[in-house]
């Protein structure tokens, strides 16, 4: 019995360690598009950006902070980290809505959003009695969520990449950050045995493994044209 209670307790500081750390990539996650936003909100344009993006990880973390509340595995943390990503986007499609054009459009969107989630919120926990069964349904959504969230980041920075031929040292940091980020929490997903909250995190390794892919492929690109270009300059 006191062997079984060691290892219970070594599962739990592991598990521990990887949310911890899957938190602080998430958070960095949510922080990467600051100083893009703080540009839009200095020029008053909003130029190529879209708030497609934002609207996506907005709903994501909305979502699992409804999850967090009906999970009894470190549900504090879930609704922390969910609850900061919701401020984050908030003040990002703030910026966006005082920076557009199309403000009307950009707003009705998001007030429509935050209501569909609310109604749909309501439902669930007037329809479903019990946290488990509440767990399975947000679970579920959480999962199609996610998955628009990562597969729609890897489509933005795909075309920063081929579009605009963008190599920039905060587009790789993300990346790895992407990366990190569903290691950490598949492994923690992993350890507290999570399908629901682990999936969409197997799908955000494979898209940041592909970005990194498709990065290194252009880099090594641009770096043999360099070199082609000096050679030429010596002859």
């Amino acid at each position: 019995m006191e062997t079984d209670g060691g290892g219970d307790t070594i599962t739990r500081v592991v598990g521990w360690v990887f949310l911890f750390l899957g938190s602080l990539a998430t958070g960095f996650l949510f922080y990467s598009p600051f100083n893009t936003i703080q540009a839009i909100k200095e020029a008053g344009d909003i130029g190529q950006q879209k708030a497609d993006l934002y609207l996506a990880v907005l709903l994501n973390c909305l979502v699992w902070l409804l999850y967090g509340f009906v999970t009894d595995k470190d549900a504090w943390l879930v609704i922390l980290i969910n609850g900061v990503g919701v401020c984050f986007q908030l003040y990002y499609l703030y910026v966006f809505i005082r920076a557009s054009i199309d403000r009307f459009t950009i707003s009705c969107t998001v007030l429509l959003l935050l209501l569909i989630v609310a109604s749909a919120a309501g439902i669930i926990f007037q329809t479903f009695p019990t946290n488990a069964e509440r767990k399975t349904v947000l679970g579920r959504v959480g999962i199609v969520t996610g998955c628009i969230m990562y597969l729609g980041s890897a489509r933005q920075l795909w075309a920063a990449i081929c579009d605009n031929n963008v190599l920039e040292v905060m587009v790789l940091r993300v990346m790895l950050a992407a990366l990190a980020n569903g290691i950490f929490w598949t492994i923690y997903t992993g350890i507290i045995q999570d399908l629901y909250m682990g999936f969409p995190n197997w799908v955000g390794i494979g898209s940041a493994a592909i970005q990194l892919g498709v990065y290194a492929w252009f880099y090594d690109r641009r770096y043999r044209q360099g070199a082609a270009a000096l050679d030429g300059r010596d002859e």
